[in-house]
């Protein structure tokens, strides 16, 4: 009996591989698509926490070491999330508040600046989308 990988096996493992080791599941769980991209979901959210930890005791090569790192992983996590499409609402709404975040108005909260770009068609979609999924008024925001 001979033992080979057909293309088929070969392209199925793929998609497995391409997942950082760093986003494990439980030992006994399949990958379902939400499960997966909730997992990415928890890991993007971690990105954006450790960006927000004040590190005033690095030195200015370590802290561009980091942010370059931090930027790395936060683009492949970007990146699997693309592959890795949710299927139910909880992971949909994750998927918005993360393309809020990454895409969503810069200015301060409240300035004559945010308020005009609010009005932005992309960002009128985005609000318009998280409105029709959660039923809310008001702006995106973390729901899950």
């Amino acid at each position: 009996m001979t033992h080979h990988m057909t293309r088929r096996a070969v392209c199925a493992t793929l998609p497995a591989l391409a997942v950082p080791a760093a986003l494990p599941l439980a030992a006994n769980a399949t990958p379902t698509g939400d499960e997966r991209f909730m997992a990415l979901y928890h890991a993007w959210l971690a990105i954006h926490e450790e960006w927000n930890t004040p590190n005033g005791h690095l030195t200015m090569d370590e802290e561009t070491r980091w942010s370059r790192e931090l930027g790395s992983r936060q683009y492949a996590i970007l990146a699997q999330m693309e592959i890795h499409r949710p299927k139910t609402r909880e992971g949909i709404l994750a998927l918005l508040w993360v393309q809020w975040r990454e895409s969503g108005p810069v200015s301060t909260v409240g300035s004559d600046a945010w308020r005009e770009e609010l009005e932005e068609g992309d960002f009128r979609m985005m609000i318009a989308v998280w409105r029709s999924i959660t039923g809310l008024d008001g702006l995106p925001r973390r729901l899950v």
